[in-house]
C-alpha cells in the first residue's frame, strides 16, 4: 500500500511542475479530488504494468494523507525521493476547503517529518512513578489489546488523576476531580479513544464540568496533532455534550516499551468556540509516566 502511495504523491508533485521544471507554487495543495484521481491514475498504470492488485481505494480520499502519516518512520521511508530532492515535503491541507496535503519547501537539513512528542532527557528526569500493584492478576493475564489495553489501564491506575495533580501549564483549568466516562466514543465525524468528565474549577472558586478527551497511541503509531484536532471538533459540535459541559481538555498518550507512557496535554478549547475557528490544537505540557511494575501487554 505504501509504495503506490508514494508513487501517488510523485505523480501529483510531478503534474505541479512548470515547463522549466520549476514547481507551482500556487498549486501546492493537493485537493480530495485529486488524489482520488491520481489514484486511479496509478492503478491503472500498476494494472498495464501486470500489476492487478487493488491495494489503495480512491473511495475515501480524506484518509489518505492521515495514513500515510500515521507512523512518522513509515512516512519518512516512504516519502517519494523526487520530491524531497526537489526540496519538498508537506503537511496536512485539512483546514482548506476539499484539501487533504499540501506540499510545503524542505531545505536539505530540515528533518524530515519530525516527531514532537519523544521521550527527551528531561522528561526522563522528571519522570512520574505510578505504581500497579492495585491490578489484579486476572487483569494482568488479559490478552494485550491495545489502544483499549491502554485506556483500561489508565483508568484503573488514574493516570490522568497523577497528571493533572502535578505541575502543568501556568494557565491550565485547575481540576479538582476526574471521572473516567468510557472507550471509543462515537461521534460525528469520527470517535474519541477515551472520554473523562472533569470538575474544574473557575476564577470564582466554583466548580464547572470539562471534557477531557483522549488520544491513545500503542506500537509505531505516533501522536498526530491533526487526529487531536478532528476529534476536538466533533466534541464542540456535539449537542450530546454542548449543553453539559464548559468545555474540552484534549490529551494525548503513546505507551512506550517498559510500561512508559508520554502523556501530551493541550490548551482547554471553551464549547464556545465554533468548531471551523479551531485551526489547530496547542500542546502546553507533556510528563513522562512510568508504571512500576512494569504491566504485560502494554
Amino acid at each position: 500500500m505504501s509504495s503506490k502511495k508514494t508513487a501517488v504523491i510523485a505523480y501529483l508533485f510531478q503534474t505541479r511542475l512548470l515547463p522549466d521544471g520549476s514547481f507551482d507554487a500556487s498549486r501546492s495543495v493537493v485537493t480530495l479530488a485529486e488524489v482520488s484521481d491520481a489514484i486511479t491514475v496509478v492503478h491503472t498504470a500498476a494494472i498495464a504494468a501486470g500489476d492487478t492488485r487493488q491495494s489503495l481505494s480512491n473511495n475515501n480520499p480524506a484518509n489518505f494523507w492521515k495514513d500515510f502519516i500515521r507512523n512518522l518512520d513509515s512516512a519518512r521511508r516512504n516519502w517519494p525521493a523526487t520530491v524531497l530532492a526537489a526540496g519538498y515535503a508537506a503537511t496536512s491541507a485539512k483546514g482548506v476547503l476539499n484539501g487533504c496535503f499540501e506540499f510545503v519547501p524542505h531545505g536539505p537539513t530540515d528533518p524530515l517529518f519530525p516527531s514532537d512528542y519523544t521521550i527527551t532527557p528531561e522528561l526522563r528526569a522528571a519522570a512520574l512513578m505510578v505504581q500497579s500493584l492495585s491490578l489484579t492478576e486476572m487483569f494482568r493475564d488479559l490478552p494485550s489489546g491495545g489502544e483499549n489495553r491502554v485506556v483500561s489501564v489508565m483508568a484503573r491506575l488514574n493516570v490522568l488523576e497523577h497528571h493533572f495533580a502535578g505541575t502543568r501549564a501556568p494557565d491550565a483549568p485547575v481540576v479538582a476531580t476526574l471521572e473516567f466516562l468510557q472507550n471509543s466514543v462515537k461521534l460525528q465525524p469520527g470517535e474519541v479513544d477515551a472520554l473523562w468528565s472533569a470538575k474544574v474549577k473557575n476564577d470564582a472558586g466554583d466548580a464547572e464540568v470539562w471534557l477531557v478527551g483522549g488520544e491513545v497511541k500503542t506500537g509505531r503509531d505516533d501522536i498526530l496533532d491533526e487526529q487531536v484536532l478532528d476529534w476536538t471538533r466533533a466534541l464542540l459540535s456535539s449537542s450530546r455534550f454542548r449543553e453539559r459541559a464548559r468545555g474540552v481538555i484534549p490529551v494525548a498518550v503513546k505507551a512506550f516499551d517498559g510500561s512508559e507512557l508520554l502523556v501530551v496535554e493541550y490548551a482547554a478549547v471553551s464549547m464556545a468556540t465554533p468548531p471551523d475557528d479551531l485551526k489547530a490544537v496547542t500542546p502546553v505540557c507533556q510528563r513522562l509516566i512510568i508504571l512500576r511494575p512494569p504491566v504485560e501487554g502494554l
